[in-house]
Order: C-alpha cells, then structure tokens, then sequence
C-alpha cells in the first residue's frame, strides 16, 4: 500500500497588522495539524527580511506554483493577495475562501476581490474557522 502525498497549501493573506499575523499563524496551525505541507509568505519571507521586493515575488510565486490548493483570507486582503489568487486561479487549483463576515461590504476588498470572493464556490468557503477546517478535511 502506497503512502498518499501531502498536499501543499499555501495561505495568502495581509500581513501588516498583528491581528492578521495572529489569524495566520492560527489557520497555518491548523493546516498542518490536519497533515498539510503548509506554505505562510509571513513565516517563509518575513516582513523584517533582507530580500528585494523580486526576490520576495520569486518566493512567493514558486509557492503557489508548487501548492496544490490555497487558502485565502479575504479579510482586508492586499494587492498580494490578489496576485496570488489569481496566479493559482489561472493554475486551475482549488481554492478556499475564508472572510471573517460574510457580508463584508465590497469596498473593503474592492470589486476585484469581490469578484474573486464570488467566483469561488459555496462549499469552498466559510466565514469561520471551523468551517474552514471542515473544508480542508475533504482536502487532506
């Protein structure tokens, strides 16, 4: 009998604030708990890192390349964010969505990232962290 790979999962989410970093450093926990090879730019490429912004973007971008599903916080989610969900958009991997309210207005993601809250499917998303484990079950 074969062991099953471990999936990838690379969390997007802002990383300015030290609520966001606390949400993050939960959802990482949590991720590897259930068995994930988990990917967090905070904790990979940290903000006080002495890498180029390019050299940051590299990172990162061989990250969602190498995933194999991401995580997204849409809570006020950045320009990051949207680059990387739209790089593993385009991948065609699954994508979870997980916004503390679910009826955040549009204007604090800005329409893109509305959109892209939209676009990804009911059953991928949740506006609780334990919906959000119950997602990453049927992953693992």
């Amino acid at each position: 009998m074969s062991k099953r790979k471990t999936s990838r999962i690379f969390i997007s989410s802002k990383i300015g604030d030290y609520k966001q970093q606390r949400l993050n450093l939960d959802l990482f926990k949590l991720c590897n708990d259930l068995g994930f090879d988990t990917y967090l730019p905070q904790i990979e490429v940290p903000i006080d890192t002495r890498l180029s912004p390019i050299e940051i973007l590299e990172a990162n971008e061989r990250a969602v390349d190498t995933s194999d599903l991401m995580l997204i916080v849409f809570d006020q989610a950045s320009a990051g964010v949207a680059m990387e969900y739209q790089r593993i958009y385009i991948a065609q991997k699954p994508i979870i969505g997980y916004r503390s309210k679910s009826s955040i207005d549009s204007e604090n993601l800005g329409m893109m990232l509305e959109g892209a809250w939209h676009r990804i499917s009911g059953n991928n998303k949740s506006s609780s962290i334990d919906g959000i484990k119950n997602i990453l079950k049927r992953f693992v």
